[in-house]
């Protein structure tokens, strides 16, 4: 079941990863501040694919850019330490894989602003409390998973340790972006701020996790030296 589920992720987000770059390419037949819960000044266009009318935004700015770079980097790394715990045969490996899988999504979510343009096409979702914007309920999706697996796998980063300390400083910064994401404040600049600040904690978090869960194996090779006297 468990495996079934993971599967089903998988293929949403690659089938939405590939689907905003099919709208990318479609047909522009409006284009300005189309929506009315829209900020002023904010620009997205409007596409036709397959006799529907669809919304998508194109817009990518410099922290964008900073945020998933730092993504990339943290998927190409969590990898790495994949590999290499599975040629040690331990079973988490799989877990690192996925986490890397799960980076590399919300890279391209960022340059290809996935969850905005899902928010668009959703535009009910604004009659719900609290929502001024509907991407801010996809926001939450995404929050919810990474918090559920982050969690289901804790035993990695043990309480009282830095590896755990940096996981959840990630999260506060996270949660923070979030949370300023939903309020009606036409200022991205602070949200967009603690986006990148979060990456870096997750990049901080992965690496802390890395080292102590090859420790933990004896990956001699990835251990920071050591003097003995």
């Amino acid at each position: 079941m468990r495996r079934l589920l993971g599967c089903l992720v998988a293929a949403t987000a690659v089938l939405g990863l590939a689907g905003v770059v099919i709208l990318r390419s479609a047909p522009v037949i409006a284009e300005g501040r189309l929506l009315d819960f829209l900020p002023p000044g904010y620009s997205i266009e409007q596409v036709r694919v397959a006799g529907l009318e669809l919304y998508v935004d194109t817009s990518l700015g410099h922290s964008d850019i900073a945020t998933s770079t730092v993504l990339v980097v943290l998927a190409v790394f969590l990898l790495g330490v994949a590999l290499e715990l599975r040629r040690r045969d331990e079973p988490c490996a799989g877990t690192f894989a996925i986490a890397a899988a799960g980076a590399l999504f919300l890279a391209g979510d960022d340059l290809l602003a996935l969850h905005e343009t899902i928010g668009h096409n959703l535009g009910f979702l604004t009659s719900v409390p609290g929502v001024d914007h509907p991407d801010d309920a996809v926001m939450g999706i995404y929050a919810l998973v990474v918090i559920g697996f982050c969690f289901h796998h804790r035993e990695l980063a043990p309480a009282g340790t830095s590896a755990r300390t940096a996981w959840l400083a990630a999260a506060v910064l996270g949660g923070t972006a979030i949370v300023l994401d939903m309020l009606p404040i036409d200022d991205t600049r602070p949200e967009e701020g603690l986006e990148v600040l979060c990456a870096l904690g997750l990049l901080a978090g992965a690496v802390l996790t890395a080292r102590h869960a090859l420790r933990r194996t004896g990956a001699a090779g990835f251990e920071p030296a050591t003097s003995r006297v």
